[in-house]
Parts: structure tokens; sequence; C-alpha cells
């Protein structure tokens, strides 16, 4: 899958988006597929949910993040983090037959990255 994104300035060596502790939106264009969809979602190695098919495919929302796909375009919220360990939260998304993945690692208070 190729993408475009509004603002992922910030990637490190292990290609993980690098969130700010106060949060950041992000937009992602995906560039040769019309429809996609979430397969997994996991915070800090936690999958969320007890099976992917617990997870709403094309919105989710709880206290640390927000996801929600349009057409070819996937908007993510990664809210503030308020505790003093980095957040750790990764998005699985499919075409049905590929797939990739977005790893975004927030800072937490006073926490330097890793």
């Amino acid at each position: 899958m190729a993408w475009e994104s509004n603002d992922v300035s910030n990637i490190n060596k292990n290609k993980n988006i690098e969130v700010p502790q106060a949060g950041n939106t992000y937009v992602f264009t995906c560039k040769n597929y019309k429809i996609f969809w979430v397969y997994a979602i996991q915070e800090n190695g936690k999958q969320i949910g007890e099976t992917q098919l617990s997870i709403d495919c094309k919105k989710y929302e709880d206290n640390n993040i927000s996801i929600s796909i349009e057409k070819n375009k996937m908007n993510v919220t990664v809210f503030p983090n308020e505790g003093y360990q980095i957040r750790n939260i990764s998005i699985g998304v499919t075409a049905g037959d590929i797939f990739n993945s977005f790893i975004f690692k927030q800072k937490g208070k006073g926490d330097l990255y890793r």
C-alpha cells in the first residue's frame, strides 16, 4: 500500500511515528487502494478487543486514540498522554490481500524518546 500524509516528519530509525506528549492528528491517504479497513489495534503490545472482529473496521475511539476511515483517507488522532510512560500504538490496515501497519510512539510526561 502506498501512502501520503499531512505530517509524518517525526519518523525515527525504526519507522515509528514519534508523537508529542500533547498528542497530534494525522491524515493518511492511500494512493493505490480506494477502500481499506482496520484489522488490528494494539496499545502497548495489548490487542484491543477480544478478537479483531470486535473492533469496528472503519471507526474506533478510546481514551488514547481516535481512528476514522472514509474512502481512501484515514484520520488518526492520538490524544495527550497524561502518564509518565511512553505509549506505543499500532494500527494494522488491510485492503483484503495486502497489509500495512502504522506504529505511533508517544512521549509520556517528562519522558524523552529512547
